[in-house]
């Protein structure tokens, strides 16, 4: 059964989200994979600045990343499984392999950082949004399944997030944030999925911003 964590958010105690994991369902999928979310790929697009610099954590084989980085500065992206980092790369995109929450990239090398669909994946969100405000310069873009979906359907969600849950947990990081609520429909392998989903925009503290 869930718990509840210090964030307020359900939690399971058993992880599955490990290398191996998702080395197994990469290597399945391809780059062709089905986990590709439109109108979510397309909103947060929007709200990326033609010029800027992006790092997507939890990028998969980079689908996001190849949509956007003809108008960005440079991208790249972070992932679990050395075989999505082997796809992401076959695309002419850098990666590294890395295991969130930590984000291997230095301090505030990256105007904006990306986590779609990945937070809920997570033991310690806290932890990635540390990481991510340290990395970031201005914004911190994230999505998560809007209470659907959670650890008590699927066995690889870790948390289950509701718009209260995830502005307790923005709340303790941003003072500038705005959330999104909207239903993205995308095909699986099976079936047809209508997502509803928590879009935030995260503005980084000026202060944390070096000069």
């Amino acid at each position: 059964t869930a718990k509840k964590r210090e964030t307020g958010v359900a939690t399971l105690t058993a992880n599955i989200n490990t290398a191996s994991h998702w080395d197994r369902i990469w290597a399945n999928e391809g780059a062709n994979t089905w986990r590709q979310y439109p109108l979510t790929f397309r909103k947060i697009a929007s709200r990326i600045d033609q010029g800027e610099s992006v790092l997507d954590v939890g990028c998969g084989a980079g689908v996001f990343l190849d949509i956007i980085r003809a108008h960005c500065k440079g991208v790249a992206g972070l992932d679990i499984s050395p075989v999505a980092v082997d796809l992401l790369r076959s695309k002419g995109i850098d990666g590294k392999v890395g295991e969130l929450p930590e984000i291997c990239f230095p301090d505030k090398s990256f105007d904006v950082v990306v986590a779609t669909e990945i937070v809920e994946h997570l033991d310690d969100p806290v932890g990635l949004l540390k990481q991510a405000v340290r990395v970031a310069r201005k914004k911190v873009i994230l999505t998560v399944p809007d209470n659907v979906l959670g650890p008590e359907e699927f066995a690889e969600h870790r948390q289950l997030f509701t718009r209260e849950t995830l502005e307790q947990l923005l709340g303790q990081f941003f003072d500038d944030f705005e959330i999104e609520s909207f239903a993205d429909t995308f095909p699986t392998l099976t079936v047809t999925i209508r997502l509803p989903t928590l879009l935030a925009i995260c503005n980084v503290k000026p202060e944390e911003v070096e000069p």
